[in-house]
């Protein structure tokens, strides 16, 4: 069984921008293990994940803020990918779509996914997943032996 240590709720600010109604409120649980490492680069004493920015920001400042939070960040994942020979570019825009493959990859539902990235709808969720893993692709395939193998036996 998982203990959390903490639960915060987020709501997306793209998300407050393209709806309407029913905006869904991101539930974020914190465990030990998790904390562990976000103490190492936060600011344990600021309401906000990172630390990084403060209440009371307007909301131009809050996007300059982030925008240059990008710009130093953004360099460093580049050269991590270099060091890794990572084919595909490790930016930040890029961490919904890894957070929701990893999961994919490791087994968790859809629907589960889309409710954790806040989706209204599961499309939504699957625009995530533009094709199928070289894994997924060969399971698939298998699949279509395993019948062949058990009609010829």
């Amino acid at each position: 069984m998982t203990v959390f240590s903490s639960i915060a709720s987020i709501i997306r600010t793209k998300t407050e921008t393209t709806r309407i109604y029913n905006i869904p409120e991101i539930l974020i649980t914190f465990t030990d293990e998790f904390k562990y490492y976000l103490d190492k680069v936060s600011d344990p004493t600021s309401v906000f994940v990172l630390g990084k920015m403060k209440e009371g920001y307007t909301q131009k400042s809050l996007l300059n803020r982030k925008n240059r939070f990008r710009d130093e960040v953004n360099p460093e994942l580049r050269k991590i990918a270099s060091r890794l020979s990572l084919s595909a570019p490790l930016i930040m825009s890029s961490a919904r779509d890894c957070y929701a493959s990893t999961l994919k990859r490791n087994g968790v539902s859809l629907v589960d996914i889309s409710y954790c990235l806040g989706h209204s709808d599961i499309r939504t969720t699957m625009a995530y997943f533009d094709s199928l893993s070289i894994d997924d692709s060969f399971a698939i395939n298998n699949n279509l032996v395993k019948s062949k193998k058990r009609k010829t036996s």
